[in-house]
């Protein structure tokens, strides 16, 4: 899975070290979506789905990472910029 640049740093603002190396950071997002992933949303008239796990929720697009959100973020902010875009 793909990682991007925007992910990477929204993971360092919110859950991890800012210090932290962009692969170590690319490494752990892979292992949390690989070990505990637990819930899928697919949101409606759109590719994009997310992936909920413990600590944050990740809106994907195909094979990608686009960003990421707290647990207690709103992603439906995405979701309107998303439909406003169309």
């Amino acid at each position: 899975m793909l990682v991007t640049n925007h992910a990477i740093r929204r993971y360092k603002q919110r859950i991890g070290r800012r210090t932290a190396s962009k692969r170590r950071i690319f490494t752990q997002i892979i292992k949390d979506l690989e070990r505990d992933v637990q819930d899928h949303l697919n949101l409606p008239t759109s590719k994009h789905y997310i992936l909920v796990t413990s600590k944050y929720k990740a809106v994907c697009y195909k094979n990608r990472v686009i960003t990421i959100y707290l647990l207690d973020e709103a992603h439906e902010d995405f979701y309107e910029e998303e439909l406003s875009a169309v």
